[in-house]
């Protein structure tokens, strides 16, 4: 590589770093390590002669670029050593970290980014000069710098009180800009919750507020999945993590009728299923917002597998009534799911509630 010119050296560096990266899979010497980094002045300066190949993601933009490949390789360099939390980057890596954060060049963003995919583990390794080479370029003072500096990180997507402290006020805007994301707004939201109810110490009420408030259908459809999805991840504890997290969060969520969708509806029906004995709490709280949509078949089969018919009759007939009437396919389940309440609980067929879902059964021949 030394030896080549500059166009030579563009047209076959892709090849060259994919050979690092292979190499870097293996075990590497001291050796090694030197010969590479005596070799990365000069492999950044042919990765600013070489764009990417777009493909409108911009992580994998990033990953495919040679300026991304070289980003990665680096780090995958680096953790071939023996490093420990709080040690920083050693001084002989060090010039190289900095030659792409310190770049102005915009194809140096790609490095940026693929460094953002790896935030945490570099924070641990080195919190002062990731707080000083990367935290800023998450500002949304220069907001390309911002998307493609998130665009990384929610590719691992772990967050830590620490790391938090650090990215909240820009997380915020982030979030409230959802038409500058596409794809990854689902990813990004998923963080903001997870990062709400599991590190909601650091958050405060009219912060969590402003975000809700602003966040369009396809957020709250992606927040309530990731709510359930904690919910069933709590297993034995869903009742407790309903109450002590899951419920305060709710208070923040928006009550505008624009927003009250079917798809927003059948995720908050997945949120109730999921609360195990708070099952009554939960529709009681949230019993405005359901709606089992058109298709409800995964969310009877959700149901179908709990107790609840036996044990909250009342309060699963009152679930079903406010779903199932814009259901239009039969669904075998429903039909099992009213079984089983009356054969354990025969008055429950007396219920204004049963009476109107029995005309649902009739209707679809179950």
């Amino acid at each position: 590589m030394r030896g080549a010119s500059t166009e030579e050296g563009v047209e076959i560096l892709p090849a060259f770093l994919e050979w690092m990266e292979t190499l870097s899979k293996g075990a590497l010497s001291d050796q090694d390590k030197s010969a590479f980094l005596e070799l990365f002045p000069r492999l950044f300066e042919l990765a600013l002669f070489a764009g990417p190949n777009l493909h409108m993601d911009r992580f994998h933009d990033a990953l495919n670029s040679p300026m991304g490949c070289l980003a990665y390789v680096l780090i995958r360099f680096l953790w071939k050593g023996d490093r420990k939390a709080g040690t920083g980057i050693p001084l002989d890596f060090r010039a190289a970290f900095d030659g792409i954060t310190a770049s102005d060049d915009d194809l140096a963003k790609y490095g940026k980014s693929i460094f953002a995919s790896h935030l945490p583990s570099l924070f641990s390794l080195d919190p002062e000069w990731t707080k000083d080479n990367l935290i800023p370029r998450f500002s949304w003072e220069s907001p390309d710098d911002a998307l493609m500096m998130w665009s990384g990180y929610l590719y691992s997507k772990h967050i830590n009180l620490e790391l938090l402290i650090q990215l909240k006020m820009s997380l915020i805007e982030a979030v409230t800009r959802s038409d500058e994301w596409h794809s990854q707004f689902g990813d990004l939201v998923d963080l903001f919750v997870v990062s709400c109810l599991e590190l909601g110490d650091c958050w405060q009420d009219e912060e969590i507020r402003k975000v809700m408030q602003s966040m369009p259908t396809d957020g709250l459809v992606a927040a309530a999945k990731t709510i359930s999805q904690l919910l069933k991840g709590s297993e034995d504890k869903m009742g407790e993590y309903w109450i002590n997290r899951v419920k305060p969060f709710f208070t923040f969520w928006p009550k505008d009728r624009e927003k009250k969708t079917v798809e927003v509806g059948e995720k908050i029906a997945e949120v109730i299923l999921s609360t195990g004995d708070q099952f009554p709490d939960a529709m009681e709280t949230l019993h405005d917002f359901v709606s089992c949509g058109e298709h409800p078949h995964w969310l009877l089969l959700l149901l179908k597998d709990t107790a609840y018919p036996e044990d909250h009759p009342k309060v699963t007939l009152q679930f079903l009534d406010r779903g199932m009437p814009e259901a239009k396919y039969p669904e075998q389940e429903f039909a099992e799911i009213l079984k089983r309440i009356v054969n354990k609980h025969p008055s429950m067929a007396d219920t204004e509630e049963y009476k109107r879902l029995d005309v649902i059964r009739l209707r679809m021949g179950l």
